[in-house]
This record gives structure tokens, sequence and C-alpha cells, in this order.
């Protein structure tokens, strides 16, 4: 490794270990290191992913794979102009095969390293961090013009930490079956238990 490689990596670390380690942001691996390299060296420029693989041919580090994608889902705060991106903040003044490394100093907004506690949060808080992670309906998936407050236990009063934004057509079908719903809070996910509300009773849920 040359010695302005090894000055890059170790700027990196430090930063690293003061501010993201602790939010739960993970080290990358020695090829992804080297991409997250490329882009620290030429940090808040755009970088096409040619320029990322000819700077890690040119400083001897390995060969580029694309894996900047699993840095972001990792926490690294990255931006691309890829509007198909599911882990990077979209940048629309970038060109679509273009990169740029953020910050060393803030987590990825677009990741989240530790599940949300929904009881903490109100309805607008709730609606808002599901938008900031890009995602719909807690059940389908999909986004729409207004969400239900849906009941992940329908025996339950509809109080923060019981209620997740459900589409209107996932909350009636939920309403018409009595449905309740195991929800990941890493995901965002709500999965249907298929019970009505009668046989949760009879077994004592």
């Amino acid at each position: 490794m040359s010695p302005e490689v090894t000055c890059l990596e170790a700027a990196l670390r430090a930063d690293y270990d003061l501010y993201l380690e602790p939010a739960g942001v993970a080290w990358p691996g020695p090829l992804q290191l080297a991409a997250l390299l490329a882009l620290y060296a030429n940090f808040g420029a755009a970088m096409s992913q040619q320029e990322i693989a000819a700077w890690m041919v040119e400083h001897s580090v390995g060969d580029y794979k694309f894996q900047l994608r699993h840095i972001a889902a990792k926490g690294w705060w990255i931006a691309t102009g890829n509007k198909r991106t599911k882990h990077m903040q979209l940048d629309l003044a970038l060109g679509r095969d273009q990169l740029r490394l953020v910050s060393t100093q803030d987590p990825n907004p677009f990741w989240c390293a530790a599940p949300v506690t929904i009881a903490e949060k109100s309805w607008t808080e709730l609606l808002d961090h599901f938008a900031l992670q890009k995602r719909g309906c807690a059940v389908c998936g999909l986004p729409a013009p207004a969400y239900d407050r849906g009941h992940l236990d329908p025996s339950k009063e509809g109080n923060a930490g019981s209620i997740v934004p459900m589409c209107p057509s996932c909350n009636n079908w939920a309403q018409a079956r009595d449905a309740a719903f195991d929800f990941d809070p890493r995901t965002l996910v709500a999965r249907p238990i298929m019970l009505t509300l009668a046989e949760r009773r009879r077994i004592g849920g």
C-alpha cells in the first residue's frame, strides 16, 4: 500500500472511530474500503464508476466491482445520480454513473442502524421516517398519496406504538379480517399474522 493510501485510510479511520462507529456504521472490507478511499481522496467531488476503477488500479488497491452500493447499505453517506438507488442519497446534480462521498462524520440518513421505536414517534414523525427510508405502505411497500393509521393489533387502541402507515387497500383488507401484524422495525415491514381476532382471543393472544 502506498504512503498516500496509508495516510488516506488513517484519516478516514480517525473520523470513523470518532463519529461513525458509535452510530453503528460498519467498517468496510478491503475492496469496499479501496473504493471508498477513491471517493475520500476526492471528497465532495463527483466520480464516475470508471474513475473510481481507474483510481484503484493507479494505486494498486484492487479491482472495482461496484462495491459502493454495499458501503452505503452499511451506513456510509454516499450520493448517487442513479434514480434506482435504494440505500444512497439521490442527487440529481450527479450523472447516473456518478457518486459522491457526502460526509465522514454523519451516517447515511437513508440507512438505519438501530430499529425505529415507533412508540416514541408521533404519527407525523412516523410518516417522515417511512419517507426517509423510502418505504411506502408497511404491508405492501407501495407508495400512496395518503396513508391510513393501520393497526398492528386490532385489539389495541390506535396509540403510538400500535399503528403504522398503511395504504387504504391494505388497511381495508386488514380491517375486514381483524388481521394482526408482526412489525420488523429494521425493514419497516408489517407481515400479517393469519389469525382472526376471535382466534387470538381463544388461544389467549
